[in-house]
């Protein structure tokens, strides 16, 4: 009869049977040794044995589920931890727990940046040290509504902590530390966690770091304010209005500078849509609506200037700016419009037009060449403007002067370049005025002398001068000028030794027989080259052609006077005969006067008569009288003076006004001559004012200054040259340019002033007019300027002080202007950064992205960009940042530079890969033992070895092998989690070093007896103030260690003495550490320092840095050699670091290695 299949119970109850079932075995074997019947015993004991494995199999399978079960809620748990600890530690925002009283007791890294403090001395601190004094009645109310609700959440307060300036914690001991109290807007958020029964037990805290929003509200707020005060006080009107693809608009909001502008309220103009294009002028509002539609269309901004008529009727110009944004919802554009009063600057431009149409008349109409010209370091010439006067002066139209900038230059008489035009050059290079006079050949071959009147202003821009002048001819006044000095060394000449010139007698073959003379000299003659001599001998061939008929006819009898050009020099040459007494001719004299400077004093004195004739300019020339001649005036009046009654009542009326002592023209001054322009000037005539003082030409207007200077001129016999108002004979004023100029004779002494008017009444209106327009234009740019100013220093303090780095850059690549902070992130300084690019500095591999990004940018593609890309510090290492770029263009829509905002984010993505890499590493060595366990246990769940127990037990001990291996893996991670987050609570207690080293000793000593491995160490008094316990697990690590990794049959030697600082030590090498122990003993002892010697294979030294990170191992087979996790190094770092020392490793490779580490001394050793 088949046996029904046993129920599942329980493994307990499995057990329990199982257990049972062996009992009956044992004793039915028993029954068999005592002789029982065997049959019965063999079927019942199979029968038992078969149900025991059944009972067995099901026990193994429900042990293997439950075990698997454990294992598996074990790792959630574990990993729910971890998740919770990951996220607890490495959380951008702070989170802490406190007791229900506000003392710290659990923070993580973020928490600690926040509050400036490191995350141990947090620990029992009160929270409410760090809330602002201002703020503590909301942190205060935050504790009264946790207990009524049990959770606050979005609470903004601020907090305070000291900003050091040494960052170096080690630093600040030796350093003073300098301080300041820094605030920090944080947003809390607390909830309060109970137990089972609703006892509060502790609280959880959210702090979130809100200090750059409650900065951009506070900024937001004042910009609101300010935009307010904007809109209401603005002079200029500002709205907001939708445009309609029809042409038409609708306006949504006026600001209150609408009803100064337009005489119309914001409600009015809103009331009423038509309202504004009634009131525009309608021949203007046909003309802007296009434009301003099509401005839309092509550039979603624009301006017009258009008339609009106010409420009141007056007509005012209004100048119109607006921006806008298509919306392809609504279908039309929204706009916003600036508009201004521009009512005076219309008017100020129909002022200027006139003005400036004035100006065009007098330069058009002006005998003279005025000119803006262009000057380069290489004397090329352009010129900007030339009036039409050049005509005149230079016989070429302005035309021809402006088409060839070389056309002056070339007509210069050579000599005068290097005399007179090349310092004028240096003196427009000096930015120096001056006036000038050369020679220059007009378009019709004439030569002609000319003056130019220049100054000339640097242009750095255009890399030139910009120089404006005025040229007139002066060739009238010149030969003048010349012929009067050649008139007056003619006359001294001739009066002091008459004759000038030579005498010559020739015989009857023409041959001179006698030369002499003053003159012979200046006609580059002399004795020795005539006498002797014939004419053709003596002279050039065509001179002895010319004359020979003049000394033939004096041999003839006949007397010959004439005149003989001869080496650029004219002469009275006078032929007579030389008779003997019986009157027979024998020889011809021949007597010569050098008449070239008289002749041309005359044709000077002729052109001079006709300039003054002619000029526009009035000459007066006045006669200073000698104290006879005053007398004869006075004594006999009517020689001098007219009877003229129009002349009488001018004087009168211009002199009414005038007193004695204004006059600045003494009696003994008179008119002698006037041209006929100061006639057609002043209206009298030269018979009128004949004999008289010029002083009729004063009046009620004219500047007394200006006669005081007047007068100190005649007085004194100096030139002057002054504006003031003259008035005509019709009594009408008019602006006089004074010249005068004293004329004196051989004895100094001043007998005629010659004066010059001027009539510059159209340019002072002109200069008056310019004037106030330019005060006008100079107000506004100052405003203006004030305004940009105001706003540069705005935008530059921002730029100057942003956080992450913001430069502008060229179309080029080129750094154009760079911020500290991005500076300081690279590593150069401003100047630095600007003489390179951006590929300069960009990792080569980011090259090719950068440069589609900014061609997609200059093509519009993109209208701003944001990625990740490295930089390369200027020391040479890698930084990775998120770079934004943008493109800014102008009105016309031409790009113009790159805006770069780079926010540094290396250390983010650091620890990101630093977290990545322990992610890694960490489900690596959980893998392997994992992998072990379910390959041993599958491999006895299969069955095969059912006929090998001793296999089964071996995969299961290496199943237990490595679950304990898993077991010790997993503790590690959670006792280096827990020392990485302080949470393990340390019990420092003076304790005996030498009780530490004997308690590691026996723990360790099972392990190193197997392998034959000696311990030499010697006890000590020294007694440190740590955690028996901890410091127990670091020996009993680092024993294990040296046990490990050291040959049999070998040393380990463990040493112990006082130091004075940890740090000090870390510095010596191993060579050395001899040294280091006689050092430290001759120091302030404060800390004991442990050292563990093995003589094992040694490490590298590249490795002793980094065998204090997690699963870090000399060679990677060691973790399966000697069965380490890779932990233990980390986790005595951790502990021997939280009792404020330090380890560290020294080695020699094939000589073994030592690991130091440093402890407190406890008060026992100090006192």
């Amino acid at each position: 009869m088949s046996q029904q299949p046993l129920p599942r119970p329980p493994f307990e109850t499995l057990i329990e049977s199982a257990h049972q079932r062996l009992a009956n075995l044992l004793h039915r074997v028993q029954l068999l040794e005592r002789g029982g019947e065997m049959t019965n015993l063999v079927m019942e004991t199979v029968g038992d044995v078969s149900i025991a494995l059944e009972e067995l199999e099901i026990l193994a399978q429900q042990l293997r589920q439950h075990n698997q079960e454990l294992v598996q809620a074990r790792q959630s748990i574990e990993q729910e931890r971890q998740r919770y600890q990951d996220l607890f530690n490495f959380a951008p925002d702070g989170y802490l727990v406190t007791d229900e009283f506000g003392s710290i007791r659990e923070v993580n890294q973020a928490t600690a940046e926040l509050l400036q403090v490191y995350p141990e001395d947090l620990i029992d601190r009160s929270l409410i040290t760090f809330i602002h004094p201002a703020d503590s009645a909301i942190y205060d109310r935050v504790f009264q509504q946790l207990w009524q609700v049990g959770q606050v959440r979005g609470c903004e307060l601020r907090i305070c902590h000291v900003a050091s300036e040494h960052g170096n914690p080690i630093a600040n001991l030796v350093k003073e530390q300098v301080e300041q109290q820094v605030e920090t807007w944080v947003e809390l958020s607390v909830a309060v966690i109970r137990d089972r029964k609703g006892a509060g037990l502790t609280l959880r805290w959210l702090m979130r770091d809100i200090t750059d929003r409650k900065q951009l509200e506070f900024q937001l707020r004042e910009s609101s304010i300010h935009l307010s005060d904007i809109l209401t006080h603005a002079s200029a009107a500002i709205l907001s209005f939708r445009g309609f693809t029809n042409n038409t608009w609708h306006i949504d909001y006026c600001s209150t500078g609408c009803e100064a502008l337009f005489g119309y309220t914001s409600d009015e103009m809103i009331a009423d849509q038509t309202l504004w294009g009634n009131r525009v002028l309608s021949e203007d509002l046909e003309a802007i609506v296009p434009v301003i539609f099509d401005s839309l269309r092509k550039y979603n901004a624009g301006q017009v200037d258009y008339r609009f008529r106010r409420k009141d009727d007056t007509v005012k110009w209004v100048n119109a700016n607006f921006t806008a944004r298509w919306d392809e919802d609504e279908h039309c554009w929204f706009g916003t419009g600036v508009l201004t009063d521009i009512t005076d600057r219309k008017q100020l431009e129909l002022q200027l037009k006139d003005s400036t149409t004035k100006l065009s008349d007098i330069l058009d109409n002006a005998i003279a060449s005025i000119f803006q010209v262009r000057v380069y370091s290489n004397f090329e010439l352009k010129y900007d403007y030339q009036s039409v006067g050049a005509e005149a002066v230079f016989g070429y139209t302005v035309e021809e002067l402006m088409a060839d900038n070389y056309l002056w230059m070339s007509r210069v008489h050579p000599e005068d370049w290097q005399n007179c035009l090349v310092p004028g050059f240096q003196d427009v290079f000096a930015e120096r005025s001056n006036t000038i006079e050369y020679r220059l050949y007009r378009k019709d071959g004439v030569l002609r002398w000319l003056t130019v009147t220049f100054a000339s202003r640097r242009d750095e821009a255009a890399d030139c001068w910009i120089v404006t002048g005025i040229s007139t001819d002066i060739t009238d006044f010149k030969e003048a000028e010349a012929a009067l000095k050649k008139s007056e060394a003619l006359y001294r000449t001739f009066a002091s030794n008459f004759p000038n010139g030579g005498v010559f007698l020739f015989d009857t073959d023409l041959r001179f027989t006698l030369a002499d003379g003053l003159g012979l000299a200046e006609a580059g003659l002399s004795k020795e080259q005539l006498e002797g001599k014939t004419i053709w001998e003596a002279v050039p061939s065509e001179v002895a052609m010319y004359i020979e008929p003049f000394y033939r006819a004096a041999l003839a009898g006949e007397t010959v006077v004439t005149e003989i050009p001869f080496r650029g020099l004219i002469y009275w040459v006078y032929h007579l005969p030389i008779t003997n007494d019986r009157g027979e001719i024998i020889a011809g004299m021949v007597m010569t006067q050098n008449i070239t400077d008289r002749k041309r004093r005359e044709e000077q004195l002729r052109l001079l008569e006709s300039v003054v004739t002619n000029i526009h300019e009035a000459v007066i020339i006045t006669e200073v009288l000698n104290e006879s001649e005053v007398e004869v005036a006075v004594s006999q009046p009517d020689l001098f003076l007219e009877d003229s009654q129009s002349l009488k009542q001018s004087q009168s009326d211009s002199l009414s006004n005038v007193t004695l002592n204004s006059n600045p023209y003494p009696p003994h001054h008179r008119i002698v001559y006037t041209n006929p322009a100061f006639t057609e000037m002043t209206g009298y005539s030269a018979a009128e004012v004949f004999h008289q003082t010029p002083r009729f030409l004063q009046g009620q207007h004219t500047d007394r200054q200006a006669l005081f200077q007047l007068r100190s001129a005649l007085q004194s016999g100096q030139p002057t040259q002054l504006e003031f108002i003259n008035y005509r004979k019709d009594r009408s004023q008019f602006w006089a340019d004074l010249s005068m100029v004293p004329i004196r004779d051989a004895q100094d002494r001043v007998h005629h002033w010659v004066s010059v008017r001027r009539d510059v009444t159209d340019r002072k209106q002109a200069a008056t007019a310019l004037q106030q327009l330019n005060e006008a234009l100079e107000q506004r740019v100052q405003e203006r300027t004030q305004a940009l100013q105001e706003s540069e220093e705005r935008f530059r303090h921002a730029f100057d002080h942003a956080m992450t780095g913001i430069a502008l850059m060229s179309l080029e690549g080129r750094w154009l202007k760079v911020n500290p902070a991005l500076c300081q992130l690279l590593g150069y300084s401003e100047p630095e950064l600007q003489q390179l690019t951006c590929a300069d500095v960009l990792h080569p591999d980011d090259l090719p992205s950068h440069s589609l990004i900014l061609h997609q940018l200059l093509t519009s593609e993109i209208t701003s960009h944001q990625s990740e890309q490295r930089y390369r510090h200027k020391q040479g290492y890698d930084l990775w940042v998120i770079r934004s770029l943008s493109l800014v263009r102008d009105s016309q829509g031409q790009p113009l530079y790159f805006v770069k905002q780079i926010l540094d984010i290396t250390e983010r993505r650091a620890i990101e890969q630093m977290k990545d890499e322990f992610i890694a590493i960490a489900s690596h060595e959980l893998r392997t033992p994992l992998a072990s366990m379910r390959g041993s246990l599958g491999l006895v769940a299969s069955g095969i070895f059912e006929d090998d127990p001793a296999m089964a037990r071996e995969l299961i001990q290496v199943a237990i092998g490595q679950s304990d291996r898993l077991t010790r893996l997993v503790n590690d991670m959670l006792d280096l989690e827990r020392l990485e987050a302080k949470t393990v609570i340390l019990t420092p207690q003076p304790f005996p070093v030498t009780a530490l080293i004997q308690q590691a000793i026996e723990t360790i000593y099972p392990l190193a007896e197997e392998v034959e491995i000696a311990f030499n160490w010697q006890p000590t008094d020294l007694y440190v103030q740590a955690d028996p316990d901890r410091i127990v697990q670091v020996l009993v690590n680092l024993l294990g260690n040296a046990i490990k990794f050291s040959p049999p049959q070998t040393t380990i030697t463990i040493r112990t003495k006082a130091v004075s600082h940890p740090w000090l030590v870390g510095r010596l090498t191993t060579d050395r550490s001899e040294d280091l122990l006689s050092l430290a003993s001759s120091q302030p002892t404060a800390y004991g320092l442990f050292s563990i010697r093995d003589q094992g294979r040694g490490i590298p030294a590249d490795k002793l840095d980094m065998i204090f990170g997690r699963f870090q191992q000399v060679d990677s087979s060691d973790s399966r050699k000697a069965g380490g996790t890779g932990l233990g190094l980390a986790i005595c770092q951790k502990i021997v670091e939280q009792h404020t020392g330090r380890i560290w490793a020294e080695s020699t490779v094939g000589q073994g290695s030592t690991f130091y580490f440093t402890l407190p001394l406890a008060a026992l050793n100090l006192g």
